[in-house]
């Protein structure tokens, strides 16, 4: 079937007609835009119509269809012809159809599939959205490593250590109040009163686990909670093993560099409880320093530099951190802290 040549046909016997575009969409009960396509060769009429149109431009339909008029002697010749160009434009309407119908079902999935994403994916943000601390610059700031002491073991006499479970140190706390713990996470505390019975000095000294084994372990509250299920301890092992984090020193400047990141739709699942995890997991266990110093030489570890004239030094053993707290202006020195912590021994 040639719809240009229909269409003009059609053209040809609505003027021989005098009937305008708009009278000869009237009687078939369709617009002039239609009739316009028609004859533009634009598209063709429905199937319904062929009747009344043939009867309105008093032609057979084969011979609409045919795009001409026909003689009586071969009009069964161009019937088959019409015939088998009919099913054939049928056919070819037919797959262009289905293939229609298969795009619009392959792209309604597409959007779907897409909005169901988009959905679930602003779900989880709202989620795993911690809410960026007030003291964030801080938190920051305190995690520069300023600078490295060097401490070297040396020995001291048997008579002059001070022993603390698994810890033995040069004892220069004779005059300190010893305050027993309370319990095994509990830091054995030496404090040295004025004369108001006012603390003046103190040193605190325990053993706990290093932040990463807390961060993979659940050893804080907050990995506890209902969030922490959906990321589990085989999940943050395998974050540290990814990043390459195998220390405390390792998982410091990897937050420096990396807190507070936040999530949006193109960040993965596993990257967005990653990042909530770190965020809050950074947010409370980390104190507020001025900076941090590095240890090194025969031992390996850390010092936090507080700003309220306390120092903290972690010393890495066994798999535990050793933390040392010291308070007052003479215990603060870091050529105090580095002269004790050289007589340090661990069991």
């Amino acid at each position: 079937m040639n719809q240009e040549r229909i269409g003009k046909f059609i053209s040809e016997l609505r003027k021989e007609k005098n009937l305008t575009q708009q009278e000869l969409a009237n009687k078939l009960g369709v617009t002039d835009k239609a009739i316009s396509k028609w004859e533009n060769g634009r598209c063709l009429m429905d199937i319904s119509l062929l009747k009344p149109l043939s009867e309105v431009l008093e032609v057979s339909i084969v011979e609409l269809i045919n795009g001409e008029k026909i003689e009586k002697d071969n009009v069964y010749i161009k019937s088959d012809e019409v015939v088998e160009n009919t099913l054939n434009y049928a056919e070819d309407k037919i797959k262009k159809n289905k293939i229609k119908i298969i795009i619009s079902v392959i792209v309604s999935i597409v959007l779907i599939v897409s909005l169901g994403f988009l959905i679930y994916k602003s779900i989880l943000l709202n989620k795993y959205n911690a809410e960026k601390p007030e003291n964030y610059k801080q938190i920051i700031s305190g995690l520069t490593l300023d600078k490295t002491i060097k401490i070297y073991k040396k020995t001291i006499n048997e008579k002059d250590y001070l022993t603390v479970d698994d810890i033995k140190i040069r004892n220069d706390f004779s005059k300190f109040k010893k305050i027993e713990k309370i319990n095994k996470m509990d830091s054995t505390k030496y404090v040295l009163y004025d004369e108001n019975n006012k603390m003046k000095s103190a040193i605190f000294m325990g053993k706990t686990d290093t932040y990463i084994d807390m961060l993979a372990s659940n050893s804080l509250v907050i990995m506890n909670n209902k969030d922490r299920g959906q990321f589990n301890d085989a999940d943050m092992k395998y974050f540290l093993l990814r990043k390459d984090i195998n220390n405390d020193l390792d998982f410091f400047k990897y937050v420096k560099e990396n807190y507070y990141l936040e999530n949006n739709l193109f960040t993965s699942i596993r990257e967005m409880r990653e990042n909530y995890a770190i965020n809050t997991y950074v947010s409370i266990a980390f104190p507020l320093v001025s900076s941090t110093t590095i240890i090194s030489g025969d031992y390996t570890g850390f010092i936090y530099n507080l700003k309220t004239n306390i120092k903290e030094a972690h010393i890495f053993r066994n798999g535990k951190s050793y933390v040392f707290t010291f308070m007052g202006e003479e215990f603060t020195k870091d050529s105090y802290i580095q002269d004790l912590l050289s007589t340090l021994e661990i069991k």
